[in-house]
């Protein structure tokens, strides 16, 4: 994490045509409460920290996140939380893409050819349902995508250390299986990083949510 309270990945900073960020731990937000008062509590960091790399929260898409493998596709922001999927993807300019994730994954989608992408939670759940696969699908249908032109990178999530499953090697197995070999991944296990990372397995459900956010450049 840098001292601003944001990651970006290197593998998509060399884009230019897209602007991302992942927002780990903020410190000094009490976030022991459940889900809803959490994100309310964190809403004012994660503005903040968008607005300096010129991302607008305010106008960010969401998604329910029920653990399940729906990806949609947007062509405008709708006025909720888009309801049982767990990924959305767009080629829509200045529409910001947001996924929330304490242990689970968030796979970044880029269609570097087509100018498309895609944001994915993928937890245990996600990632037995094959999400990755759905939102390859989607990118396939709306934009014409060749999987070879995808580039996907894989936020820090918890690992097998600290638990039963190591999902993400599930995760870049499905991609090469959707014809993606432009992975990227980032290993840090948010269950043992507690200064850098929340964590529903480690702090026992109650605790705040990292903030995935991937946007293309109006």
């Amino acid at each position: 994490m840098n001292s601003e309270g944001h990651v970006q990945f290197p593998e998509l900073l060399e884009i230019p045509w897209i602007r991302h960020a992942f927002l780990p731990r903020q410190p000094g937000v009490s976030v022991s409460m459940e889900k809803p008062e959490v994100l309310k509590a964190l809403r004012q960091r994660h503005t903040a920290e968008l607005e300096t790399l010129g991302i607008p929260h305010r106008e960010m898409a969401s998604a329910e996140q029920v653990h399940g493998n729906g990806v949609r596709w947007l062509d405008s922001k709708p006025s909720l939380p888009s309801p049982d999927v767990d990924g959305l993807a767009t080629r829509t300019p200045g529409l910001p893409l947001g996924i929330y994730v304490a242990d689970c994954c968030a796979v970044y989608l880029v269609d570097t050819d087509n100018r498309a992408i895609a944001l994915l939670h993928s937890g245990l759940k996600g990632t037995r349902a094959n999400i990755s696969k759905e939102g390859v699908s989607t990118l396939r249908e709306h934009a014409q995508s060749d999987p070879g032109s995808i580039l996907a990178v894989l936020s820090p999530c918890i690992r097998g250390c600290c638990y039963r499953e190591e999902f993400a090697n599930a995760i870049v197995d499905q991609l090469r299986a959707e014809g993606i070999h432009q992975i990227a991944r980032h290993d840090e296990c948010t269950a043992c990083d507690e200064e850098s990372y929340y964590s529903y397995h480690r702090e026992k459900g109650k605790t705040g949510r990292m903030l995935a956010a991937l946007m293309i450049v109006p």
